[in-house]
């Protein structure tokens, strides 16, 4: 799903500024620890908690302690699977984000598969994280047009966060932006988070409760989203915006570290082979808007129906994809998991089944090797990762033909994803 602007902030200028934040932190707590160990004659154990410093997002205090403070609410989380070495995942209640996907091939290659931020902060920020690297988006993931819809006679006019006109991903202030509470007690392979959305945020009626869960066993990574309690009737759309790239992090944070610019990029997902499940399309307008209708994939270049490599479609028949796929619907109506799509490269593979009715395949066509710095130093080109969002349609708030997007009072919202994660010889 395409992001807004960087308007004209680099992501890099942001690392430099999240750096220089996290030596105030770190200097701050060694000195808050001598002062109580002074205090208490040496007795007491310190603080042994590393808390990074909190968004510098334009919405917060322009406060260096404020900032300070707020860093003690974000956390990061390890997941390991028990029974299949090989597969770890990261966690953040900052924007309830997949920070890292450790996977160990068959050669024995461990190889970061996300794109992403080294401090889990940036996650926060407009600026520093315009791409959504791997967070949860919502109250509505996608675009509604216009930045408005009617609900039960009453029009509701929301932040219009895509260049101005539509509203995207919930807004500047939407989910993503959050720290999560964290519910119960992790343990070593799951997590759950919660978000209290309250009425007017982002424009959008009503209160409302949201949890999504990561657990991840036997090489399966189970995402599950809930929404409830609402307060009143509210349109629902979570997914998780998480770049894949299965070339991995590795060859260019060493290039990185070596001095070498042109090379110190991550290397694009046209070597990746893609299917989706799906017979149709939702086609869009100049501003990514659906139409409508309805579309059958064809003889079109969004017949993904068998594994194909994005470099045989893009550029030659296709500049990129930011498309919906229409997945089953009625396997949807029921809650029940459907193949959505499937992903190769590297002799790694993943696929992913979900109770949603579409995905959203995205394949970084406006990220860009001057303005996106990711992990360890490295550029994120165009093309550079690629996401396959789960959800329902795009601007289905206002397309009643779409599948249903109202959460009512008493009524809950469930969107499960299943990641499977296999190696190839």
């Amino acid at each position: 799903m395409s992001p807004i602007g960087i308007l004209g902030v680099t992501v890099s200028s942001c690392a430099v500024a999240y750096s220089v934040i996290r030596s105030s932190f770190w200097i701050g707590r060694k000195l808050r620890r001598f002062s109580r160990r002074s205090q208490h004659n040496g007795g007491g154990n310190a603080d042994s908690t590393d808390d990074p410093p909190w968004s510098v997002s334009r919405h917060t205090k322009n406060s260096l302690n404020t900032r300070l403070e707020m860093s003690k609410l974000v956390k990061t989380f390890v997941l390991a699977d028990e029974k299949r070495v090989g597969i770890e995942v990261h966690v953040t209640n900052a924007g309830a984000a997949v920070t890292k996907l450790l996977w160990r091939d068959a050669d024995g290659v461990v190889e970061d598969v996300v794109l992403g931020h080294d401090n889990p902060l940036m996650y926060l920020d407009n600026a520093c994280n315009a791409p959504y690297f791997g967070v949860v988006v919502g109250r509505v993931a996608n675009r509604i047009a216009n930045g408005e819809f009617t609900l039960d006679g009453k029009q509701y006019k929301l932040v219009k966060n895509d260049n101005g006109r539509n509203h995207l991903h919930g807004g500047k202030r939407g989910f993503d932006r959050q720290v999560w509470s964290v519910v119960g007690t992790p343990t070593s392979n799951k997590v759950k988070l919660r978000h209290t959305s309250k009425d007017g945020e982002e424009g959008y009626p009503g209160n409302v409760e949201v949890t999504v869960e990561y657990a991840l066993a036997e090489g399966e990574l189970a995402v599950t989203f809930e929404a409830f309690e609402a307060s009143q009737p509210t349109p629902i759309n979570l997914a998780s915006h998480s770049y894949f790239n299965l070339n991995g992090h590795t060859l260019a944070a060493a290039a990185h570290v070596a001095g070498d610019a042109r090379n110190g990029m991550l290397e694009t997902v046209l070597n990746h082979a893609v299917s989706v499940s799906a017979d149709s399309y939702t086609p869009v307008d100049e501003h990514l808007i659906p139409t409508g209708e309805v579309a059958s994939v064809s003889s079109t270049p969004f017949d993904l129906r068998h594994l194909t490599k994005l470099a045989e479609r893009i550029p030659h028949s296709i500049d990129g994809y930011d498309h919906n796929f229409v997945l089953d619907v009625e396997a949807s109506r029921q809650g029940k998991l459907s193949h959505a799509a499937t992903v190769k490269a590297n002799k790694r593979r993943i696929d992913l089944f979900t109770t949603a009715p579409g995905v959203q395949l995205y394949t970084g066509n406006f990220l860009d090797a001057n303005h996106t710095m990711g992990k360890r130093g490295v550029k994120y080109p165009r093309h550079g990762g690629l996401c396959l969002e789960t959800q329902n349609f795009p601007n289905a708030v206002n397309e009643s033909s779409f599948p249903n997007a109202i959460l009512k009072p008493g009524e809950k919202y469930v969107h499960r994803m299943l990641y499977k994660f296999s190696n190839e010889l």
